[in-house]
């Protein structure tokens, strides 16, 4: 905490944060990458000065992260071949930085001390980036960890399940995707909904494309009952 700003100042910066947290999602669904960037600095700026840099650099690592995979689906939906990799190159450079900066945070406080929603942003991230075995150590710290939330182990086995299915190891990624379900009652609308997206992959992978298209039907549904429309969009370009 900054001794040279009043606890009321200190408490608008708090404010700020997570005003600007709010915002940057919504432009990042929208793509208006630039105000993201100029408003996730913004961010960052402040939880210096509220002396939680390790939140700030976590909070950036998610920012490019979700704008890698705003940028992946726009290259799905998008038929102009140049736009196209445009959008892929975007996705590309976007998740180098969110990598970047999880790497910073990691050697700043190490591994062992990150939280539970820093562990569950810098596992998403790895996987992202191919990196299985040290994105699988994150997913153990979270499980391992009683005081983990319903949301955050669920998107763990999810995240799980995903990596399974990307390595072809159908029966894993099954075990991984029924444990997610197993939390349903205590879940996030979002959360399920990102399940159920995993759960429908899986199936196509499988050749199942009925229950594919069932469990997309139903995410869908929820999607759009929560106002969840980034989900819904994820939605509608699969399979990736």
């Amino acid at each position: 905490m900054d001794a040279m700003h009043t606890p009321a100042e200190l408490e608008r910066y708090k404010r700020a944060t997570e005003g600007l947290g709010i915002a940057i999602s919504e432009l990042t669904w929208l793509r208006d990458f630039f105000w993201v960037i100029v408003l996730d600095e913004r961010r960052a700026y402040y939880f210096d000065i509220l002396g939680k840099r390790a939140d700030g650099l976590s909070a950036r690592s998610s920012t490019f992260y979700a704008c890698s995979s705003s940028a992946r689906a726009a290259a799905t939906n998008e038929e102009n071949p140049a736009k196209k990799v445009l959008w892929l190159c975007i996705a590309g450079v976007c998740l180098a930085r969110a990598y970047a900066l999880s790497q910073r945070l990691v050697r700043q406080i190490g591994t062992l001390r990150l939280t539970n929603g820093q562990l569950n942003i810098r596992a998403y991230i790895l996987a992202a980036v191919r990196k299985y075995q040290e994105a699988h150590y994150c997913i153990d710290l979270i499980l391992e960890n009683p005081d983990a939330s319903a949301d955050n182990q669920a998107l763990m086995y999810r995240l799980r399940a995903d990596i399974c299915r990307s390595q072809k190891d159908y029966a894993d990624a099954e075990m991984a995707i029924q444990e997610a379900l197993s939390f349903r009652t205590q879940l996030s609308a979002s959360t399920l909904v990102r399940i159920f997206r995993s759960y429908a992959l899986l199936r196509r992978a499988q050749d199942r494309l009925r229950e594919a298209e069932n469990i997309e039907a139903d995410a869908n549904a929820l999607a759009g009952q929560h106002g969840l429309p980034g989900q819904q969009e994820k939605i509608r370009v699969i399979p990736v």
